[in-house]
């Protein structure tokens, strides 16, 4: 009864957050909707079977493109030629992302073969792998004769008939289809009566079953939560079924030394590349299954409950029960904790580019510019030129060297303070943290803009002290951990009014870097600021006001 009346209240209070944040004016620059979307449904209600002829008609009214707003999804569709042209070739790349769907999670290894996979490193090793390794035209014409010979035999089969009858062709392309595909992947024929093929057979159909359908879960998600349907259950099941069979293959093909299947060539490569062409590649193009979590995560926190402070003891006593990597879920994000030497190397140096992306987080978005910065930015074209840029103009050994006699000045004023305070009060105390802070922010602050803006005493200005605070108020969000990064729905309540708080610091600071650009453009100074305008000259729609700013906010 408790329980009844805990989710019974909990359903409640998620409408009445959903309906407010539905409610809200939308921003979004997307195609015109053919009616109000319903809160939590969206325009589902408006899908009628058969749903090409239910698109045909919105685009007759709202014209050849327009948006859905399906669950928690939003959808748009196209039914021009030209603007399909205009999507699918001369911007394919924005939309290569697949939606991450529950067949792709539990039948398709997490996301990670090439039909579901995100667009990046991954997706593009593994299509260079099926391109140059599996479907090239090398490897095709070696399985020719295998084409061929199931074309015969379903033509035997039809020949065989000595009267005219009809034939239910459906079922037999289907048949000539997939031993084809069998014959060529593992060289066997799974249309046999025994009990492995027909076991085989009914697996497949339920995978065509789930992936051709739509499932409500995957447009609204918090049918998960409760699994009404067991449809969770089901898939995982199949998922452990379908990896149980191909692993039978692979040992199979180890066993026998087979080499002319599409198995044994990858098999025969793994000999040569074992840390590329690992089982699990071959089982999916590329296999991540998610670590083990050290106990099942709660609807919503995840595992948010299990994390006590001091927070690296505490994953030091997860990685002792559940090993020396396991996953979390914080929330409605996804964390992998690594705590052993040799796999964090793996990761980071083998495997960077695949864990080059930053989560998306309030603090990026408002004070790092929308995620546009270098520390906050996606992995991809943007964020390589920006670590170009600080690499070469920024950061590179000449501009530090020009810069040498900052350095050395602010560490003289550092010595000359402390030997003051030895000479007019002896042997003391000293507390080191704020001198050292005090030196590296005017070593920042004199190398980006040619001031010195921190300073214990009491001669520090008033935009001192202003500036000082605000820098501080830049650390203290950028280093702590919010509620509302990991429960999203917080953010439609703006609890503890935090969205508030960082866009008045956004602000503020924008203002502030954006008077120190100003400053440079009316006196030429040499700084890293005033650097940047001058290639500004040469390039403005690379060295933008914003890029400057955006590397000005990380080097804090």
């Amino acid at each position: 009864m408790e329980a009844t009346v805990l989710y019974t209240s909990f359903t409640l209070i998620l409408i009445f957050l959903i309906f407010k944040q539905l409610s809200r004016k939308r921003r979004h620059n997307l195609p015109p909707s053919p009616a109000v979307a319903l809160p939590i449904l969206g325009h589902l209600h408006l899908l009628k079977q058969p749903l090409h002829r239910t698109f045909r008609h919105f685009s007759q009214i709202h014209g050849p493109i327009f948006s859905l707003q399906l669950g928690f999804r939003r959808v748009v569709v196209v039914s021009s030629p030209d603007l399909v042209e205009e999507c699918f070739t001369k911007n394919d790349i924005v939309f290569s992302n697949r939606p991450r769907v529950l067949v792709d999670k539990y039948i398709g290894y997490d996301h990670t073969t090439m039909a579901g996979a995100p667009y990046g490193h991954q997706w593009r090793s593994l299509r260079r792998l099926g391109a140059q390794e599996v479907l090239s035209s090398a490897r095709l014409n070696v399985f020719s004769k295998i084409r061929e010979d199931e074309i015969r035999r379903v033509l035997q089969t039809l020949i065989g008939s000595n009267k005219f009858e009809k034939v239910k062709l459906r079922p037999k392309l289907f048949e000539i289809i997939f031993n084809m595909i069998m014959r060529m992947l593992a060289g066997k024929r799974y249309s046999g009566e025994d009990k492995e093929s027909e076991e085989f057979r009914e697996m497949v159909s339920e995978v065509f079953e789930h992936a051709q359908s739509s499932n409500p879960e995957d447009f609204l998600p918090f049918l998960l939560w409760i699994d009404y349907r067991g449809l969770k259950k089901k898939m995982a099941d199949l998922g452990k079924k379908l990896d149980d069979f191909y692993e039978n293959l692979l040992e199979e093909h180890r066993r026998e030394k087979r080499i002319n299947t599409m198995i044994g060539h990858l098999l025969s490569l793994q000999e040569s590349e074992p840390e590329f062409y690992t089982d699990q590649i071959i089982k999916g193009f590329i296999t991540y299954r998610l670590p083990p979590s050290p106990a099942v995560a709660l609807p919503i926190l995840g595992h948010l409950h299990l994390l006590k402070p001091p927070l690296h003891r505490n994953l030091h006593r997860l990685s002792q029960i559940s090993g020396p990597i396991f996953s979390l879920k914080l929330g409605f994000r996804r964390v992998v904790v690594v705590s052993s030497p040799s796999l964090v190397e793996e990761c980071f140096t083998k495997n960077d580019v695949v864990f080059a992306n930053r989560p998306r987080i309030l603090v990026d978005k408002h004070i790092g510019y929308n995620h546009s910065t270098m520390s906050g930015g996606r992995y991809g074209e943007h964020w390589i030129r920006l670590r170009r840029i600080a690499a070469q103009e920024v950061l590179s050994t000449t501009r530090i060297n020009a810069l040498l006699n900052i350095r050395q000045d602010e560490i003289n004023r550092l010595l000359l303070s402390l030997h003051k305070t030895s000479s007019n009060q002896g042997f003391t105390k000293v507390q080191m943290r704020p001198k050292l802070s005090e030196l590296t922010f005017n070593v920042m602050m004199r190398m980006i803009a040619g001031k010195r803006y921190f300073s214990e005493d009491d001669t520090e200005s008033e935009q001192g002290k202003k500036y000082r605070n605000l820098i501080y108020q830049i650390f203290e969000h950028s280093q702590a951990s919010n509620p509302q990064d990991f429960l999203p729905f917080l953010q439609w309540i703006d609890y503890g009014g935090y969205t508030k708080k960082l866009r008045d610091l956004a602000k503020e600071m924008d203002e502030f870097f954006q008077s120190l650009v100003d400053e440079h453009r009316l006196e030429k100074r040499n700084t890293m600021i005033g650097h940047l305008i001058s290639l500004q000259q040469s390039q403005p729609e690379l060295y933008s006001d914003q890029t400057t700013k955006g590397l000005i906010m990380v080097r804090f």
